[in-house]
């Protein structure tokens, strides 16, 4: 999964979502700018772990990686909507989550990268 096109500025913004009113980049989106395997990008940082800053990445939890799955298979029907996603708080999770088939979402919650 080689990848050596130039990333404009514009293009990491629209990839930048807000998780626990933080900007982050999903794992799946840095790795793809980088050109590497979302596994090859969550083993590379985990082994190099002290070179981060501690709140550098952190994993979804159950809930957040739930509406995600939701938010990223609305995005397929209507592309474009990454920028206005925003994870909510625990309350308004409840009362919204989309539940989704389990063999759709990813097998380990999504790592997100906060973007300081």
């Amino acid at each position: 999964m080689e990848n050596k096109s130039i990333i404009t500025t514009n293009e990491i913004e629209k990839r930048i979502i807000i998780v626990r009113n933080c900007p982050v980049l999903m794992d799946e989106d840095l790795s793809e700018m980088y050109g590497v395997e979302i596994r090859a990008l969550n083993q590379a940082t985990k082994r190099n772990i002290k070179r981060f800053p501690k709140h550098f990445m952190f994993q979804l939890t159950k809930e957040e990686q739930e509406q995600y799955d939701a938010f990223k298979l609305q995005n397929e029907l209507v592309p474009n909507l990454k920028s206005q996603f925003v994870i909510s708080s625990s309350e308004q999770q409840e009362s919204s989550a989309v539940r989704i088939p389990k063999k759709w979402g990813q097998k380990n919650r999504t790592t997100v990268f906060v973007d300081e």
